[in-house]
C-alpha cells in the first residue's frame, strides 16, 4: 500500500459516505455525531441526490459525475492506486478522533468483507460500520462501554489472538480465538459495564447500532 499522506486532521469526528446499501436515517445519525461529510467515490453521487454537500469526494473518481460535484463546488482527491479501495484512501487521507462509516455494508458479500479488511488495515484509526441491523469496529487495546444488561456483543478475530473481558455472559479469558477455531460471537453483557482487553490479535467488535453513543464514548480516550 501506498504511503498517503493525510490531507484532513480534524479535532471532531468525522463522517464518510460509500455507495453501498443505505439508511437514510443511519446518515443523519452519524452527521449528528459527526457533521463533516466526507465520501468515497460514488458516495458523492448519493450525497447530491440527498441534497448534502460533502467537503470532498475521495478515490479514483470512476464512479462519481464530476461535473455535478464541480457544480455544487465540491472538492475532488484523486488517488491513483488501484491496489486500495476507495474506503482505504478515505481512511488513510483523512484523520479523527473517530470515523463513522456509512454506505460500506450490505448489498454485496465482498464489498462488506473489504470494509472489514480496510478496518485491519489502520488500526490506529478508529473506525466505526454502520449497517442496517448492528455497529462493528476493530476492537482498540482496551475498551470500556457502558451498556444495559443483555446486550448482544460479539467479538470476532481476524487473527489468531486472545482477550480478556468483563462483564460478558461468556468471559473471553484464557480462550484462544482464531477465524478457522473458536469465534466469540452471539455473547451477551452480564454487567452494566463491559471491559475488554486485547492481548493479542485483531478482532472486530458487533452490537447492535442503537448503542453508537455508548460505543463513541468508549473509542475516544481523552488523555
Amino acid at each position: 500500500m501506498k504511503n498517503f499522506s493525510r490531507i484532513v486532521e480534524s479535532v471532531q469526528n468525522l463522517t464518510v459516505l460509500g455507495n453501498g446499501a443505505l439508511i437514510v436515517d443511519d446518515l443523519l445519525i452519524a452527521l449528528d455525531f459527526a457533521p463533516r461529510l466526507f465520501c468515497a467515490d460514488g458516495g458523492g453521487n448519493r450525497a447530491l441526490a440527498l441534497g448534502l454537500t460533502p467537503e470532498k469526494v475521495i478515490g479514483d473518481l470512476d464512479s462519481v459525475d464530476r461535473g455535478a460535484l464541480a457544480a455544487a463546488g465540491v472538492e475532488t482527491h484523486f488517488v491513483d492506486d488501484q491496489d486500495t479501495t476507495d474506503f482505504e484512501k478515505c481512511i488513510a487521507l483523512l484523520q479523527a478522533p473517530v470515523i463513522l462509516a456509512v454506505g460500506f455494508m450490505g448489498q454485496r458479500l465482498d464489498h462488506q468483507l473489504a470494509a472489514l479488511n480496510a478496518l485491519a488495515k489502520f488500526p490506529q484509526q478508529p473506525v466505526v460500520l454502520i449497517d442496517a441491523e448492528d455497529i462493528c469496529f476493530l476492537c482498540p487495546p482496551e475498551l470500556q462501554l457502558k451498556l444495559p444488561l443483555g446486550t448482544r456483543f460479539s467479538l470476532f478475530p481476524l487473527q489468531q489472538g486472545q482477550c480478556n473481558s468483563s462483564g460478558l455472559a461468556w468471559p473471553l479469558n484464557g480462550l484462544d480465538l482464531s477465524p478457522t477455531g473458536r469465534i466469540a460471537t452471539s455473547n451477551t453483557t452480564s454487567k452494566d459495564t463491559l471491559y475488554i482487553e486485547v492481548l493479542s490479535g485483531l478482532h472486530i467488535c458487533i452490537l447492535p447500532k442503537q448503542h453508537l453513543a455508548a460505543v463513541l464514548a468508549g473509542l475516544i480516550i481523552i488523555d
